[in-house]
């Protein structure tokens, strides 16, 4: 029973991972050269992007 379980707790992970995933990534990369030198590199999603847009005021949008 407990395998049971455990095989679809697995399952619906790997369901899950796939449909994020679907869409591809965004890569982010913003390197500053001020005199504090900050590296960020991000790799998301792009399903997050496209669910960030949902909660975005319309007003904000171009």
């Amino acid at each position: 029973m407990l395998a049971k379980i455990a095989v679809g707790a697995l399952l619906t992970v790997a369901l899950l991972t796939a449909y994020v995933l679907r869409d591809g990534f965004l890569i982010v990369r913003v390197d500053e050269t001020s005199p504090e030198v900050h590296h960020v590199h991000l790799w998301l999603p792009a399903t997050f992007a496209s669910a960030a847009l949902a909660f975005t005021p319309k007003d904000k949008l171009r």
